[in-house]
Parts: structure tokens; sequence; C-alpha cells
């Protein structure tokens, strides 16, 4: 089992990986504070399954490089200035609650790689994260067929995930998730939003170009350690 203090981090075990979420009071992984916690768990580290991390940023990579970490993605970060959005087409239902949380999940397993999906305690995480979150969901007919998760905290919000099922990409749903995030935001008092996608991820990239995001310069990785017993 691994020893993590849960003010660093949370554990979340799929399958045959256990994925570390790092906390951070601003985007994912910038934990620079966190960095002597982080080397003392480190050289502590036997992982009985692969060790995967969240986004973290390359202080932190390099650090857990040292360790025997490698990289597994590289993220780009995205930031929006919300000063004058506003659309009159956004979702509004944006409830938090134990079911919408299952509901979401199972979106997420349909719609990415098994390990790279997010788990119900993943998404629960991710909405405790922040001091105002919410999910949104799109539908086609009675089926849910997408949803949008986002956090904010004072005056930075955090799109923290889209997802819509391989069947439905392409129709405007992501559109209607993105423009709806953005608005839950504005509505909230945000002046930035931010967001991170894969760097090779050119659908996604396009979205979130479509809807005014610029990279930061700031890169993000993935960090992922093999299991000792292999």
């Amino acid at each position: 089992m691994l020893n993590i203090d849960p003010a660093l981090a949370t554990v979340h075990t799929v399958g045959a990986v256990t994925k570390i979420s790092f906390v951070s009071g601003h985007v994912a992984g910038a934990l620079t504070s966190h960095t002597d916690d982080i080397t003392r768990w480190c050289a502590s580290l036997a992982p009985t399954a692969n060790v995967r991390t969240g986004a973290v940023t390359t202080d932190i990579a390099a650090l857990l490089q040292s360790f025997g970490f490698a990289q597994a993605r590289e993220l780009v970060l995205m930031e929006r200035d919300l000063e004058g959005f506003n659309t009159s087409i956004a979702i509004q239902d944006w409830a938090v609650s134990s079911w919408r949380c299952h509901f979401a999940a199972r979106i997420d397993a349909r719609t990415f790689p098994v390990g790279w999906d997010m788990t119900r305690s993943e998404i629960t995480h991710a909405l405790r994260a922040t001091t105002d979150s919410g999910i949104s969901f799109v539908t086609r007919g009675r089926q849910r067929i997408g949803y949008a998760l986002v956090g904010a905290s004072m005056d930075h919000a955090y799109l923290q995930r889209i997802a819509v099922l391989p069947t439905a990409q392409g129709l405007g749903f992501g559109a209607l998730l993105a423009e709806s995030c953005l608005q839950w935001a504005m509505e909230r008092g945000a002046a930035k939003m931010f967001v991170n996608t894969e760097s090779d991820n050119q659908p996604a990239l396009s979205l979130y170009q479509r809807f005014g995001f610029e990279q930061c310069g700031e890169r993000l990785f993935v960090m992922e350690k093999a299991a000792t017993n292999q």
C-alpha cells in the first residue's frame, strides 16, 4: 500500500494503475512548496502497481524523474480572459450530487482508454478541490452523451473535464459544453479560466482555441513509475 500524506495527494486505484492526484491551490501540480514532502515520499516508494500522477509542473516532473518516474504525457496549459464573455445558449443545470458523479464516471469510462478515464472517486475529489464546482450534461433524446466538470476558487476558474461519447463526437456537443463552462465561470465572478490538454490532441486544442483560450507557455506533465515487482 502506498503511504502518502492525504494533505499532499489523494490515491485512486484503477485496475493495475494507482493514480496520484497531488493537491494544489492553483493549477494541478503547482507544488513548489511541497517539494520536500514529495522527495520524502518518493524515497520510500516501492509501488506494487504502476503509479501515475495527475498534471505536474516542469520542476516537479524533474524531481519525480530523479526517482524513476518517466513522462507518460505532455500537456499544454491554456487560459482565457473572461472579461466581456456572455452567451445566451449555455447550460444552466450545474448541480452536484453522488448520482451525477456516477453518470459522469460512466460517460468518462466509455470515452477514454482504461486507466486514463476519471473514476467516480476522482470526479468527487475534483469537485472538492475548489471552493465552487459543478457538473453539467448534454443529452441526445433521453440519453446522457456528454458532461463537463468545472471549478472555481477566488477569481480563477478551471475547466477540469469535457467528455463526449465517441458516437456523439463532432456534432457540436463539446462546443456547447465548453461555452457553458465559460458562462458558468463568468457568472461566478472569475477573471480567468484555465484548461489543460494533451499537446498532440488537435481536436481539443482547436475547440479551446475556438473559444478564445491561448497557450500560457507553461508545460505540464503526467508522470508514471512502473511497479517494482514487474
